[in-house]
């Protein structure tokens, strides 16, 4: 099984802070960490 995401984006006003990602998670345990530690949840 996988998930596959295309072409996210997220922009806080006049900042870009993520442009058409795409990303593809195979089997397994994932998780995302921002630069602090902290997670991706609120994009």
């Amino acid at each position: 099984m996988k998930l596959v995401v295309y072409n996210v984006s997220k922009e806080f006003k006049d900042l870009n802070a993520a442009c058409n990602i795409n990303l593809e998670f195979t089997s397994g345990i994932w998780g995302l960490l921002g630069a602090n530690g902290t997670s991706f949840k609120r994009i």
